[in-house]
C-alpha cells in the first residue's frame, strides 16, 4: 500500500520528541543520535518535517548542550581507577552544541512543553494521532516503597516532568485523538498510569515504575545498538506499530531492559487483584488460563525463542518462571556481593601503588594534554608493580575475579529481564481465558491501540521477523562461574596498623610490632575459621605462611586467594607473646539478600543476651519493633521510653539489637543504675542489621504479627520515626 494512503487511513500524525538531559554534561551524546534517527525515520515513512517537533535541552541556544567522549580509554588506565591520579588525568566529557536542521526545536521546558501540547490540540482532530517518543534520563517516584512509586518522572532540562504533572498537561488533547507513548527513560513504567486512566490511550516503555533502563551513553566509539530506543526503532521499522516494535525489543534488546506495553500494565495490576481476592498466587492464576491455550500458539513459541536467545532453557509455564526468576536472582546477588567484596582489596592496592606518585597536571589542561599525562602515569604505575616481586599478577588477578563476577552478574541481570518479558507472555496468553468481559474490553482496547499502524513500515523491513541477539551462555554456566569468583573467608574483622595510626602508636610503646602491613583483629565471628583457630580480638596478625605482612591490604589478599580447607599459618602477636598458629579458611559465606518492605522476615541471624527473645511471625497476634543501638549512642538511649509507650500503646514487642561485643554490652549494663528495658538480641556480623539496611543508629524496624517487614525509621530527637500500625 502507498505510504499516502496508510497515512490517510490513520489518520494525521503529530509527533513530540523529547529529551531534555538535565544538563550538558548528562546529556548524553546517544540522546542525539536516537531522535535524529527516529526523525529521519518518521519523515522517510512520509510525516512532514513540519508534524515532527523536537524538545530539546536548551533548544536552539547556542551554548554547550551535550556531553561527547571523542576517543577511546587509554589503554590499561584501569590501574589509576579510584586513585588520587584518575580524577586529575581524567579527559572527561567534550561539551559541545547541538544543531537539529530542519526540525522544530525548542527548550526541554515544561511551560515550552505546554505550549506546544496547546497548539497540537488545536491541529489534531478526532481520529489523529499525536505521538510522543522520550530518550532520556528519567527518575523514580520519591515515595517509591511507601506503597506508592508510579508518579515517576522525565529529566528535562533543568527541571523534571512528573508522571501526574504530564498527564495533567496531556489532558488538553481531545479524548478522540489517539495518544501513542513511546518511553525509553529510566522508570518509564509509572507513565503506562497515563494510558490507563486516559482513553485513546497506549504506550511503551523500557522500565518498570522502579527499574532503571539502559541505552544512553556519551561516546562515539562502541556499540550502538544497546537500549531499549534502538531496538525500538528497529521495530518500527518493520511491523510501523507500537505493539510490534515493543515485540520486537522484547527479543532483541540484551541488556536488563524490561519492554513492556500498557495493556501488560493494565493486564499485571488485573492478575495482581485477582490473585489476592482468590487468595492465590499470581502464577497459579496465569497457569490457569495458560492451560487451555495451545500448544502451538504464536506467542508460546515466540517465548520459547526469548529463552533460548537468553539461555533460560525450558519455561513451560508461569510456575516454572517463578521458580527460575528466583534461582537467577539469587545467582545475581551472590555476583554482585562477590564483584563488591574484590572491589575492595583491588582498590586498595591500586591506592597503594599510586600512593607515591603525585598527579602534576597544569591548570586548565586540554583533555589532549590529559590523556597523554594519564598514559604516562598508567606506564610508571605498571613498571611500579613489577618492580614489586607478584604484585603485577595479584592485580591482575584480582581484577579478574572483580570483572568475572561484574560480567555473571550483568549476565544475570539480562537473563532476569528476560525471564520476566517471558512472564509477560505468559499473561497476554492467559488473559482471554481469565478476564471478565469489562476488563476485556479495555484489554482489548489497549492491544488495539498498541497495534494500530502508526507509519508504514520500511518496504525493505517489512514483515521481517527479528533474530535474536548473540545467545547468551547458559543460565546454570553463569551460575557456575559465579561460584568462580566466590572469596575465601578468614572470619575477623580488623584494621591495618599504620606506622601514625593513634592505636599503633600506642602499641609501639608497649614493645608490640607495628607497620605498615600488621593487622590488629577487631573482631572475631563465632564458629569461624578464626575462632576455631584460635585468634582473639586485640591480636596483632604480622605474618602468613612466614610472609611478612608489609603493605595494607595484604591480609585480606591472603584470605580473599585461600580455597576452602586451606590451612594458613598466622604469627599472631599477643600482649607479649608471640604465637603460630594453624587456620583452616572456607569459603566467603553468603549473606541473606536485604529485605524489601513487605517481605517475611524468616529466622534472624541473632542470638539473646540473657532472657528469651519474643517469638517473630509466630502468629501470637502481636507485632514487633527492632531498635537497632548501641552502647554509646545517646539517641538510642533518649529514644527507650517513647519506644517503651509506642510498643504499650500498639500492643508491640521490642528488640534491642546491637552488633557489639557481648562482653562490652555486659560491662555497660553492669554500670547501670536501672534495669534495661527491653530484651537485648546479639547480632554478631550486623547480619540482622544488614538484612533491613541499618547503617545509623538508632534505626526502628517494624514487623507485623506475621512477620512481615512493613515500616523503617532511623534517628529520634522528640517523637519516633513510625507511623501507627
Amino acid at each position: 500500500m502507498p505510504v499516502g494512503s496508510l497515512l490517510a487511513q490513520v489518520g494525521a500524525l503529530e509527533v513530540l520528541l523529547i529529551a531534555g538531559g538535565g544538563e550538558a554534561s548528562h546529556n548524553y551524546h546517544s540522546h542525539a543520535v536516537h531522535v535524529r534517527a527516529l526523525a529521519e525515520h518518521l519523515t522517510a515513512r512520509g510525516v512532514p518535517p513540519n508534524r515532527i517537533a523536537l524538545s530539546w535541552a536548551d533548544g536552539r541556544d547556542p551554548g554547550p548542550d551535550r556531553a561527547v567522549v571523542r576517543e577511546a580509554p587509554v589503554p590499561g588506565d584501569w590501574i589509576l581507577h579510584d586513585t588520587h591520579l584518575d580524577g586529575p588525568t581524567d579527559p572527561g566529557l567534550s561539551l559541545e552544541n547541538t544543531e537539529f536542521p530542519g526540525l522544530e526545536v525548542f527548550p526541554a521546558r515544561r511551560n515550552a512543553l505546554r505550549k506546544w501540547l496547546s497548539g497540537a490540540a488545536r491541529r489534531l482532530q478526532p481520529g489523529d494521532t499525536l505521538f510522543i517518543a522520550v530518550t532520556d534520563h528519567g527518575e523514580a517516584d520519591p515515595k517509591a516503597g511507601e506503597g506508592q512509586g508510579r508518579d515517576t518522572r522525565i529529566v528535562l532540562w533543568g527541571q523534571r516532568w512528573t508522571q501526574r504533572a504530564f498527564r495533567e498537561d496531556l489532558s488538553v488533547v481531545p479524548e478522540g485523538v489517539r495518544v501513542v507513548l513511546w518511553m525509553s527513560q529510566c522508570f518509564s513504567g509509572g507513565f503506562a498510569d497515563v494510558a490507563l486512566d486516559r482513553p485513546n490511550t497506549c504506550g511503551a516503555f523500557s522500565a518498570n515504575a522502579t527499574e532503571i533502563a539502559y541505552g544512553c551513553f556519551p561516546e562515539l566509539a562502541g556499540r550502538t545498538d544497546v537500549g531499549h530506543f534502538v531496538h525500538m526503532l528497529d521495530g518500527l521499522a518493520a511491523t510501523g506499530s507500537l505493539g510490534g516494535a515493543s515485540d520486537w525489543a522484547m527479543l532483541r534488546d540484551d541488556t536488563p531492559d524490561q519492554p513492556h506495553l500498557s495493556s501488560d500494565v493494565f493486564l499485571t495490576d488485573w492478575l495482581n487483584d485477582e490473585a489476592e481476592r482468590r487468595r492465590i498466587s499470581v502464577d497459579a492464576l496465569v497457569d490457569e488460563g495458560l492451560a487451555r491455550v495451545p500448544a502451538d500458539h504464536p506467542d508460546r513459541a515466540f517465548a520459547a525463542r526469548i529463552a533460548d536467545a537468553y539461555g533460560l532453557g525450558a519455561i513451560p509455564d508461569q510456575t516454572t518462571m517463578g521458580a527460575r526468576l528466583d534461582a537467577l536472582d539469587r545467582a545475581e546477588f551472590a555476583a554482585e556481593t562477590w564483584r563488591d567484596l574484590w572491589t575492595a582489596p583491588t582498590t586498595g592496592a591500586r591506592r597503594w601503588l599510586a600512593g607515591p606518585f603525585t598527579a602534576e597536571v597544569k591548570k586548565n589542561a586540554t583533555s589532549a594534554e590529559k590523556r597523554v599525562i594519564r598514559g604516562a602515569f598508567v606506564e610508571r604505575l605498571a613498571a611500579a608493580a613489577r618492580d614489586q616481586p607478584g604484585l603485577e599478577e595479584l592485580l591482575m588477578a584480582m581484577a579478574a575475579k572483580q570483572s568475572g563476577a561484574a560480567t555473571a552478574a550483568d549476565t544475570l541481570g539480562t537473563q532476569i529481564a528476560a525471564t520476566l518479558r517471558i512472564g509477560d507472555l505468559h499473561a497476554r496468553l492467559a488473559a482471554p481465558h481469565l478476564l471478565p468481559p469489562d476488563a476485556a474490553k479495555r484489554w482489548e482496547a489497549l492491544r488495539a491501540c498498541e497495534r494500530a499502524p502508526l507509519v508504514p513500515p520500511a518496504p525493505e523491513r517489512a514483515g521481517r521477523i527479528p533474530s535474536p541477539p548473540p545467545a547468551l551462555p547458559a543460565a546454570t554456566e553463569t551460575v557456575a562461574a559465579v561460584e568462580q569468583a566466590r572469596p575465601g573467608y578468614f572470619g575477623v574483622s580488623y584494621q591495618d596498623q599504620g606506622e601514625d595510626d593513634p592505636t599503633a602508636v600506642a602499641r609501639r610503646s608497649k614493645g608490640v610490632p607495628v607497620g605498615r602491613g600488621p593487622v590488629l583483629i577487631g573482631a572475631v565471628v563465632p564458629d569461624g575459621p578464626a575462632d576455631r583457630a584460635g585468634l582473639q580480638r586485640g591480636d596483632v596478625v604480622t605474618a602468613v605462611d612466614d610472609e611478612v605482612l608489609s603493605r595494607p591490604g595484604r591480609f585480606r589478599e591472603m584470605a580473599f586467594f585461600s580455597a576452602p580447607g586451606q590451612v594458613r599459618r598466622l604469627r599472631v602477636v599477643r600482649g607479649s607473646e608471640t604465637l603460630s598458629l594453624r587456620l583452616s579458611a572456607t569459603a566467603f559465606p553468603m549473606a541473606r539478600r536485604p529485605l524489601e518492605i513487605g517481605d517475611p522476615a524468616g529466622e534472624l541471624p541473632w542470638r539473646p543476651l540473657d532472657e528469651p527473645l519474643p517469638m517473630i511471625g509466630g502468629g501470637q497476634g502481636r507485632g514487633a519493633v527492632l531498635v537497632f543501638w548501641a552502647t554509646w549512642c545517646k539517641p538510642c538511649k533518649a529514644s527507650f521510653p517513647a519506644l517503651a509507650a509506642y510498643a504499650e500503646t500498639h500492643g508491640l514487642d521490642v528488640v534491642a539489637v546491637t552488633d557489639e561485643r557481648e562482653a562490652d554490652v555486659r560491662a555497660w549494663l553492669r554500670a547501670r543504675t536501672a534495669p534495661f528495658p527491653f530484651p537485648i538480641a546479639l547480632d554478631g556480623g550486623a547480619r540482622t542489621g544488614g538484612l533491613f539496611g541499618v547503617d545509623a543508629t538508632p534505626t526502628f524496624v517494624r514487623l507485623d504479627a506475621a512477620g512481615r517487614y512493613v515500616e523503617r525509621g532511623v534517628g529520634f530527637e522528640r517523637t519516633l520515626p513510625l507511623g501507627t500500625p
